[in-house]
């Protein structure tokens, strides 16, 4: 067959899919996602020109994808690495195409071959804190080249604020900012928390909830929530209700105080109780640290003496 002949068989299938291929384009436009899916010009020719002969076309060359697609970086560190540590890195990609080639026998191959290389560069620096011994931080930066759009995690003992901006002048890449808000609040342990009074006062009629507070200047500035359920204390113990009570933890609340009457948790009489008799009430109590999802129970008081 003669080249023109090919020529124009070639560019009458071309023709002939690019209104289908249009169509789909707009399906995928609307859909909101990029197709990955690529008719090669062998195929087309294959269905739309059988007449010609695939040995006329001596490279067929389909579009391809990234490899990485998604290019990473971990950076470690620890107490050694400095109070403001900074950091340059390099997130690469090749574009990869995969080639048909038929060979004087008529034998056809493929091969892929890098058609591109992609870099983009990543800065970080961190604001003042300092990590102790046998802490780490683990900041992951990561580039998805497909999609043209950047990510990172950030694994640490403390809260950051992330200021994320472009590189300036003509530099692809960006440039991560971590301003460190304080440490991360850690589930704490049951010493961070000490019982001090609980007792009962006639005349008001209330109970009071008189709690310790041992806690690091870690947790400073954030909520302590604590859980009270009052007892009616007996052959069978009875739960007269519970509450909840929130406070801030800073250097200022070395105590914690909760007063609350039986009427504050209201619960019906009970079969066969008595209001002529004196009753005896016990709390149990504990209290966790809000965004740790951890709850420290910290038992039952010993019971008070409620005269009637």
């Amino acid at each position: 067959m003669k080249k023109t002949t090919i020529l124009t068989a070639v560019f009458a299938a071309v023709l002939a899919s690019a209104s289908l291929a249009g169509a789909q384009a707009v399906n995928q436009d609307f859909d909101g996602k990029a197709s990955r899916d690529f008719v090669s010009l062998k195929q087309l020719v294959t269905e739309n020109a059988p007449e010609v002969k695939l040995d006329g076309l001596k490279a067929d060359r389909l579009p391809g994808h990234y490899e990485p697609e998604t290019a990473c970086q971990t950076l470690h560190l620890i107490d050694r690495d400095g109070t403001a540590p900074t950091w340059r890195t390099t997130l690469s990609s090749d574009y990869m195409m995969q080639y048909w080639e038929t060979d004087h026998y008529g034998n056809s191959h493929s091969y892929w071959a890098s058609a591109a290389s992609y870099n983009i560069q990543v800065q970080l620096k961190t604001g003042y804190r300092q990590l102790r011994d046998r802490e780490t931080e683990y900041i992951k930066v990561c580039y998805d080249f497909y999609y043209k759009r950047e990510s990172y995690s950030v694994t640490s003992p403390f809260t950051y604020e992330v200021i994320k901006r472009a590189l300036p002048g003509n530099v692809s890449g960006f440039s991560l900012e971590l301003i460190p808000l304080g440490r991360t609040p850690q589930a704490p342990e049951a010493s961070a928390m000490e019982l001090s009074e609980f007792s009962y006062d006639h005349a008001s009629k209330q109970f009071t909830l008189l709690v310790k507070s041992n806690f690091s200047s870690d947790y400073y500035g954030h909520k302590v929530e604590f859980s009270v359920e009052l007892m009616r204390d007996g052959l069978f113990d009875s739960s007269k209700g519970k509450q909840t009570y929130e406070a801030e933890i800073n250097a200022a609340s070395g105590s914690y105080i909760m007063k609350f009457k039986e009427g504050d948790l209201p619960k019906s009489l009970e079969a066969g109780e008595s209001r002529a008799k004196d009753k005896k009430f016990f709390v149990k109590w504990g209290f966790s640290v809000k965004g740790t999802g951890a709850f420290v129970d910290k038992g039952r008081t010993d019971p008070v003496t409620v005269p009637q």
